[in-house]
């Protein structure tokens, strides 16, 4: 258990914007798939990426 409660916060905190991080990771990966097949779909086979 951590004692200090400076440092309690401190995790706390680092917790949050870690957990923000990972959303927003996972957000701009699905968004990024999204398109991807978006732009599969629209564009013809010879100039597929």
């Amino acid at each position: 258990m951590i004692r200090n409660p400076a440092s309690a916060a401190h995790f706390s905190l680092i917790f949050r914007i870690s957990a923000v991080i990972r959303k927003t990771f996972a957000g701009h990966l699905t968004f990024t798939l999204l398109l991807r097949s978006l732009w599969a779909d629209c564009i013809p086979d010879g100039w597929r990426i």
